[in-house]
Formats: C-alpha cells, structure tokens, sequence
C-alpha cells in the first residue's frame, strides 16, 4: 500500500462523514463543557444560542450563494468556450499543468466557488482533450492542479474571515468584545502587500513544482466527455416568454451589477459577501442569457449548497457552547501561557490548520475559533489583521489533505481521494514553507 493509500484509509478510519463530524464535534464540545463545570441545562442553552444565532444564519446563506453562484458562472456557456478556447493553445501535459493551476489560483483567490467547480471541469476537460490526442497525462496529477486554487481561497476576495471582519460590527458581535474596531477592512487583510506578495510567490512556484512530476503517466484512466447541466428545450409561449428573453435578462444583470457596484463605490471599496454574491449573481444571468437557464444552473449546484446550509448551524451551536460556556476565555489564557507574542501568529495558523480537519469549512471555522483569535488579538495586543489572516493561511493549508471541499471535483473528474492527495499534499508542504516564513518575520517585526 503506498503512502497516499494509507492517508486516505486513515481518514476513512478515524473520521465520519461530513455531516457526522459536525455532530460528532458537537458531542466533543458538551463533554468539555461539562468537564469545565457547566450543567446540561446552561449548554443546551448556549448551543440554541449559537445555533440560532440571526447573524450567522445570514452568514450560512451568504456562503451557500457564493458556492452556488460560483458555480453558476462556471458553467455558463461563455466560460464553456473560455476553456474550450484556452485547450487550443495546450500541446502537452506541462503547458496543460501551468495553464490549469494558475487558473485555479486565480479564479478560486476571486470566487471560491467559481474556482473550485471551474478548476475541476477544466482538469476534466484538458485530460478529455489530451487522451483524444493520444498524448501523455497523468490524471491525478492534473486533478491536483485544478483544486490548488483552494490553497489561496481563503485570503482572497471571498475569504470568509476577511469578508466578514469587513462587515460594520461583525468583530464584536462574534467576539462579545465591544473594544475592537467596528470595521476591518479587506485593505488591510486580504489586499494588504505581504498577503497579495504571498499569493504572487504560490501563483509562481506551485505550477513550477507540479512539473516535476509531470513525466509520470497515468493514462490508463479513461475519462468520458463532460455535460454541463442541460437546459429544458422549450418553445416559450405566453408569459413563458419572460423568463426565456435575453433584454429581460440583459436588463435585470445590468441593473443588480450596477447596483452592487454603487455600493461598493459608497463602501470606500469595502467589499463584503452581499456585494460579492450581488457581482456574482449579476454576472451569472448575463452569461447564462436567461433567467431560466440561469435558474436551472442554481438547481443543478444545489447540492453542495445543501451541506453548508444544514452543516454551517451545527457548528454555531458548537460556537455557542464554547463561547457562552467560557471555555474560550480558558483556552485564551492557556494560548498566551504558553506562546510569545512573536510566535502567536504561527500558532493561530498551525492551530487553524487542525482545526480545519475537524471543522473542514472557512466559514463555520471563523464562528469556532474566530473568538478565540480576537480574544487572543485583544489580550496580546497581536495586529487584528495578522491574527485573522494567519487563520486564514492555516485553513486553506490543509485544505489539501481535508478531502471536504474536494467532493465536487472528485464528483466531476471521477477520480477518487486517494489519487489526488499525494499531489495536494505536496502543494501544502510549499504553503506551509511560504507562510511559515511570512508569519514568522511579521512576528518577530
């Protein structure tokens, strides 16, 4: 059995699914709790606190819309003949890779969604287009490449922690801490110059590092053409007639676009996810050309949507107990006991990167741990934006080993986890070195 085989049976033996392991977690936080001398009464309180909370159940919705309206523009017909147009230029398997992992980055640092469902119908297709050419591939390989954009994800623009310390007194309301900024803007987060120098040093040696094994083939995987979701063919009539007219399209896209960029322009530029999702959303109906070819695109992307939508609550609830039951303010006291103030941001990222096994989401990770960060941030006196970003750098770390958001690529490409992670987790070990060595001069700085 290979090394990349005994991964995988390792997280087939000690983790559950998705879904389990949120309510396996949420077994694991009342157990704390109790240990820390809280009765079931005051927990059950502090998990319907949580789990109910109204602005993070805003915060559910807003990431299952980024998913799915990513989506959305990955499978409209204009970026259909993106890919298509940009096969033409490849004459082999390195040009392929380069073309491939610099797509993903970017597209997954711009929208996360739209780059993790782009990056794994384009793997698809490129490995179509080499195998009819009776060229060399090494499938696996190139899966890898197109979910390394979920290496950059979380410090790019739809960054969850960025997006949301960005939203007018969102800190303090997760934190209970009424001393910290009302806003954080993304300025000094995700479009800060150590962070977009960061991205600019992955974009570059990830490709350059994937070439290295891209003499080894695997061609014996055969691969059948990828269909993008099929719209109903229907002679409007009537009323139908609206929902299938490009103006009325054209127009409805032009307007919400609009709209959302007059308000990022009275923000002072500061983009959240409403604005985000509104650009998306816009987007989306233009290139689809209808609102009903538009709509069944959304249909057609349900289904990771639906894990975020009944997953992200649970770990809310989890959020409450740990919050309310004052285990955070214990494990704070416990974090400054025994890390330096140079050394806190490498921690929070080491610290997020395991977290991120047991909670594999940016969005329910920021609610779990980003009370503690901005506890720790508080007490420290540790930069908001360095503590926040750190986090940031040690979720999409292991997002490379953490075969969650993996699903829909392995679900578009046929491949299985096991071949792709010997790939991913070689991208990580170049993460880790990139943001070890960042975090640790700002630090000590």
């Amino acid at each position: 059995m290979s090394w990349s085989q005994r991964i995988e049976s390792w997280f087939r033996f000690f983790l559950p699914g998705p879904f389990g392991l949120a309510v396996a977690l949420t077994f694991i936080a009342v157990a704390a709790s109790v240990l820390h001398g809280n009765s079931i009464e005051s927990i059950s309180e502090d998990w319907q606190s949580g789990f109910w909370d109204p602005p993070l159940l805003v915060f559910t919705v807003q990431m299952a819309l980024i998913l799915l309206l990513g989506y959305s523009v990955a499978v409209s017909p204009p970026a259909n003949r993106f890919i298509e147009r940009s096969l033409r230029h490849i004459h082999g398997q390195r040009g392929a890779l380069i073309l491939l992992t610099t797509s993903s980055m970017i597209l997954c640092w711009i929208n996360w969604g739209l780059g993790l469902v782009m990056g794994a119908i384009m793997a698809r297709k490129i490995a179509e287009n080499l195998q009819n050419r009776n060229l060399n591939y090494n499938y696996p390989l190139l899966g890898a490449a197109g979910y390394s954009g979920m290496m950059t994800w979380h410090s790019g623009l739809s960054g969850s922690a960025p997006l949301k310390a960005a939203e007018p007194n969102h800190l303090r309301e997760l934190s209970g801490i009424t001393e910290l900024p009302e806003v954080l803007s993304i300025q000094s987060t995700v479009l800060s110059t150590t962070n977009i120098g960061s991205f600019l040093m992955l974009l570059v040696l990830i490709p350059l590092a994937l070439l290295i094994f891209s003499k080894k083939n695997n061609n014996e995987i055969q691969i059948a053409a990828f269909t993008s979701p099929q719209h109903e063919n229907i002679s409007p009539r009537g009323a139908e007639r609206f929902e299938h007219s490009k103006w009325i399209a054209g127009i409805l896209g032009l307007a919400l676009f609009a709209i959302h960029i007059h308000a990022l322009v009275l923000g002072n530029g500061n983009l959240n996810p409403n604005i985000l999702n509104g650009i998306f959303l816009s987007l989306a109906i233009i290139l689809h050309g209808s609102i009903a070819k538009f709509f069944s695109s959304i249909r057609a992307g349900m289904d990771g949507a639906a894990a975020i939508l009944i997953q992200f609550p649970f770990y809310f609830g989890i959020m409450g107990i740990l919050r309310y039951g004052d285990l955070i303010s214990s494990f704070t006291d416990w974090f400054l006991q025994w890390s330096s103030p140079g050394s806190q941001p490498i921690f929070i990222m080491l610290s997020a990167g395991i977290v991120n096994f047991f909670v594999p989401s940016g969005g329910g990770q920021w609610a779990v741990q980003g009370p503690l960060i901005l506890s720790i941030c508080q007490e420290s006196g540790l930069d908001l934006s360095l503590g926040i970003m750190a986090m940031a750098y040690g979720d999409q770390l292991t997002n490379m080993l953490q075969p969650f958001w993996a699903l829909p690529l392995l679900a578009i490409t046929g491949l299985k986890a096991h071949q792709v992670l010997p790939y991913t987790a070689f991208i990580m070990l170049i993460g880790v070195l990139i943001y070890s060595v960042l975090l640790i001069v700002l630090g000590y700085t």
